[in-house]
């Protein structure tokens, strides 16, 4: 795995395509974005 001299083209091409799913913090971030765009006071972040 560390032999990266010579990077396949199929995996370059499919990384940047459809990058691997993040860890489910990612979700969470997101719950967390979409609660403070709906309230713009930092209330929902103290609660």
């Amino acid at each position: 795995m560390l032999i990266q001299v010579k990077p396949p083209a199929d995996r370059a091409g499919a990384a940047p395509a459809r990058p691997p799913r993040p860890p489910r913090l990612c979700v969470r971030s997101a719950r967390v974005r979409a609660r403070a765009r709906r309230t713009p006071p930092p209330v929902t972040a103290a609660a």
